[in-house]
């Protein structure tokens, strides 16, 4: 998996792909300075290039549209948006989660929707700060578990974000199922951006946001 986030025109611009062997997907999502949600695309292509599925979702009223369409059909589907809760779609959970910062208080529900719209509110808490070694290097970062309020199970997935800015994904934890193993995602290189020399701390970013690339042993 690739991911990039960068800044611009007043806001924020995440791109993610991801290769399945048989397709390859790509996400683009663009959102507020603060993480908050504007619109999105996802598509779905073989390795030759030839589109499968195209899907675009985008915010109205409070609400969330997705216009999904494949080869053979297509649909829209409305949304709403419960009232108080920040709205996450696919890898933005990412940039929103970097911008709850520690403070008074300790947890945040966020609605979550993915491009085939469905949804669910998930639960964010702040877990303290941890020095974490992965193959890219060292980086103190703040632990965050989140975890999905299912009506019969509520796995928990752990997220290690980068302490200072920008704070972008370094590792993270969950489980595909219930009866799954555990699985473990590890940042293995990121352009733009120096790791931690150490305990002491981490050297100063640049302005730009980094790419990044993760592997699941």
């Amino acid at each position: 998996m690739e991911l990039a986030v960068v800044r611009e025109d007043g806001g924020l611009r995440l791109t993610s792909r991801t290769s399945g062997g048989r397709t390859e997907e790509t996400v683009e999502i663009l959102m507020d300075v603060e993480g908050g949600f504007v619109s999105g695309t996802r598509e779905i292509a073989t390795p030759a290039g030839k589109l499968q599925r195209r899907d675009h979702t985008w915010m109205r009223n409070n609400k969330v549209d997705i216009r999904t369409r494949s080869r053979k059909k297509g649909r829209v589907k409305h949304i709403s948006v419960p009232a108080g809760k920040p709205l996450a779609i696919d890898a933005s959970l990412l940039v929103l989660l970097g911008s709850l910062a520690p403070g008074k208080e300790t947890s945040f529900d966020i609605f979550m929707v993915d491009f085939t719209g469905r949804s669910v509110t998930v639960t964010a808490r702040h877990g303290g700060t941890e020095h974490i070694t992965v193959p890219a290097g060292e980086f103190d970062c703040r632990r965050i578990e989140v975890t999905v309020n299912l009506p019969l199970v509520r796995p928990t997935i752990t997220y290690w974000l980068r302490e200072q800015e920008p704070h972008f994904l370094v590792k993270h934890r969950g489980k595909r199922g219930p009866l799954s193993t555990p699985y473990t995602t590890s940042l293995v290189s990121c352009s733009g951006i120096s790791a931690a020399p150490g305990p002491a701390g981490l050297q100063s970013p640049p302005a730009d946001s980094p790419q990044q690339k993760g592997e699941t042993p």
